[in-house]
C-alpha cells in the first residue's frame, strides 16, 4: 500500500514523496538511496538495480571508475547522481541516486546522522 509522506507544489509541478515498492510506481523521477559506489547491494537500491538491469549496474560502475581516475572517492556523501532508468524506462524518465551516509548502527555519531539531512536538502 502506498504511504504518502509529503506533497508540495513547486515551480516544476507537484512533488509527491511516497513509500512503496519504488520500481512499481510511475513518475518522472525515482529517487533511491545509494552507497558511495552506487552498487545497489541492499534495500530499496538493490530492488531498483534489479529491475533496471545490468545496464544500470554498468553505468554506475563506470561513474565510480571515472571518479577514481580523478583520484577522488567514488561518490561523495551528500551528492546526488542522475542516471538513465534503463530497464525502468516505462516507469520513469530518470533515476536519482542519493548518496547517503550509513546510519544503521546505533553507535554512529550524530554528525554522520546530520549528513543525512544535508543529503536530502541538496537534492532540492
Amino acid at each position: 500500500m502506498v504511504e504518502l509522506y509529503m506533497s508540495r507544489t513547486c515551480r516544476h509541478g507537484r512533488l509527491f514523496v511516497i513509500g512503496d515498492d519504488l520500481h512499481k510506481r510511475s513518475a518522472d523521477v525515482i529517487v533511491t538511496p545509494a552507497n558511495n559506489r552506487l552498487s545497489g547491494r541492499e534495500g530499496a537500491d538493490a530492488e531498483v538495480h534489479k529491475k533496471a538491469g545490468e545496464e544500470l549496474r554498468d553505468a554506475c560502475r563506470q561513474i565510480s571508475i571515472e571518479q577514481r581516475k580523478l583520484n577522488q572517492p567514488p561518490c561523495a556523501v551528500t551528492t546526488n547522481v542522475v542516471t538513465k532508468p534503463f530497464g525502468l524506462s516505462e516507469q520513469c524518465k530518470h533515476l536519482v541516486h542519493v548518496v547517503s551516509p550509513d546510519c544503521r548502527r546505533p553507535n554512529q555519531d550524530d554528525d554522520r546522522r546530520e549528513l543525512l539531512r544535508t543529503t536530502y536538502e541538496n537534492m532540492f
